[in-house]
């Protein structure tokens, strides 16, 4: 199985991180992506990266940061994408749901990281979520694809929140829906979306993935997150999706190798 979001080297993992790790190999992970957040975490992420060939990075300011970031922050991070640990572009988007950052700065430095995926050709690793009595992140996300990718990036909307229509919309426009911990949050109602976005775009769209130390799966809400939780997951969708979790497992690692290239790197 593939996480394909983890913040293994967020603080929180700064007393027992090769533990964890080893954890995870034994949980039966194959890869772990580690995502990017900001500048200033860049060194501690990519030095996780190099030290074990299972896993690899991406970069990327999170939308929840670029109140704190500039552009300058973008210029120095550029030349980072050519590395041979760096599979993909992000982590990136749109955040209405806390106001940590200007949305017009956030909507300006996602189009920033559009632009990287489409001149390297890398995915993109799409953060997206709003308040139901507020403005669309979906929105202003895929209008913002449509306008700058120019059918020409690919990618994953990490945590998957939308509707069957935003479902079909990031689909077309090349992406994977990210699914983790909070698929085993209200069931009974995430069993219903799945299966309807299931029979809108195909189970092949899903990928896998944790987003720790956050969103640890039930029953462990209390606890902190990490990839080892992705055998979990799994389960928890292969149940809605009335399949094998051998099935699922099978079917998002093929879903992360295409779209993020881990095998291909490997080689």
């Amino acid at each position: 199985m593939i996480d394909t979001h983890a913040h293994l080297h967020s603080r929180a993992y700064d007393a027992d991180r090769d533990d964890v790790l080893t954890k995870c190999w034994d949980a039966g992970l194959r890869y772990i992506l580690e995502i990017n957040i900001d500048r200033q975490g860049w060194t501690r992420t990519k030095a996780l990266a190099e030290s074990d060939p299972r896993v690899f990075a991406t970069v990327g300011v999170h939308p929840m940061d670029v109140g704190d970031a500039t552009l300058e922050d973008l210029d120095r991070l550029e030349p980072e994408l050519s590395h041979p640990r760096v599979l993909a572009v992000g982590e990136t988007g749109i955040d209405y749901y806390r106001d940590y950052s200007p949305y017009d700065k956030q909507r300006d430095f996602f189009r920033h990281h559009v632009g990287w995926a489409r001149q390297t050709g890398k995915p993109l690793v799409i953060h997206s979520r709003c308040r139901k009595d507020g403005p669309s992140s979906h929105d202003d996300v895929l209008r913002i694809l449509e306008e700058e990718g120019k059918g020409e990036v690919r990618g994953v909307l990490h945590c998957f929140s939308g509707d069957v229509d935003v479902a079909r919309r990031g689909v077309a426009l090349g992406m994977k829906l990210g699914m983790g911990g909070a698929i085993s949050y209200g069931r009974k109602k995430n069993r219903k979306w799945i299966a309807e976005i299931a029979e809108a775009v195909g189970p092949d769209a899903f990928v896998l993935e944790t987003d720790c130390p956050y969103l640890t799966p039930h029953p462990h809400q209390q606890e902190r997150n990490d990839p080892s939780y992705v055998p979990q997951i799994a389960e928890y969708l292969a149940t809605y999706l009335e399949m094998t979790t051998d099935e699922v497992s099978e079917r998002t690692d093929q879903a992360a190798e295409e779209l993020f290239g881990f095998e291909r790197t490997q080689r």
